[in-house]
């Protein structure tokens, strides 16, 4: 999912708590990918900006829309189940997501608002 909501290989995001949050230059828009997720992106110009759960803590904000991504580092990586083969595994800690959160998976793909992965 997350391949797909960042139109790339992977999505790179670093969690914030929420209430440390501020938006400067408006409110993002907001998309329910599925049951209680949302991806939050730029109603200006469409740019992904993040995922959050519904009543959530933290946020997972994309890297790249930061000024200066390249200096936040790469700590864990998550849901390697769906890596693409021609990546090579990242010199550091690496989760799947469905060990992470298996009793959760099946209501994600029950929900998904995305588009599938393949002709509809």
């Amino acid at each position: 999912m997350c391949q797909k909501a960042g139109g790339a290989p992977f999505a790179a995001h670093v969690g914030a708590p929420v209430e440390s949050l501020i938006w400067t230059r408006g409110e993002p828009s907001e998309f329910e990918s599925s049951a209680g997720i949302f991806r939050g992106f730029c109603k200006a110009c469409g740019t992904y900006l993040y995922f959050r759960r519904e009543g959530g803590k933290r946020q997972s904000m994309a890297m790249a829309a930061f000024d200066r991504a390249a200096d936040i580092p790469l700590n864990a990586e998550l849901g390697i189940e769906s890596r693409w083969p021609a990546l090579a595994p990242l010199p550091i800690e690496q989760v799947t997501s469905e060990e992470e959160n298996p009793e959760g998976l099946d209501a994600i793909r029950e929900s998904n608002k995305q588009h599938p992965d393949h002709d509809t």
